[in-house]
């Protein structure tokens, strides 16, 4: 796998652990740090949301250029499948029109 890759995956977790922890861990981040004790926790869930974007992103740009290649390949590939069939059919209808 690629560092890319894993870096992608990694920023998409962050993100959605960051708005897990928005919505069920008040109690913790209030315990951890207790100077938030009765602040709003909405940069979390933002920075959360933030996160997983960029993640989601990056891994589109990324891999867009890969998965053009990977189709263009394919496409190529039924291209030469479909001219081998074309030219052993027409090889089949000399022989028989040589009988």
């Amino acid at each position: 796998m690629k560092v890319q890759f894993i870096l992608s995956w990694i920023l998409r977790g962050l993100g959605v652990l960051a708005v897990l922890v928005y919505f069920f861990g008040a109690t913790q981040i209030g315990e951890w740090f207790p100077g938030l004790i009765g602040k709003s926790l909405n940069p979390v869930f933002y920075t959360g949301i933030a996160l997983y974007v960029v993640g989601a992103v990056y891994y589109r740009i990324l891999f867009k250029k890969e998965r053009k290649q990977q189709i263009q390949e394919h496409l190529e590939e039924k291209a030469k499948a479909a001219l081998k069939k074309n030219a052993s059919s027409s090889e089949d209808d000399s022989n028989e029109e040589s009988l």
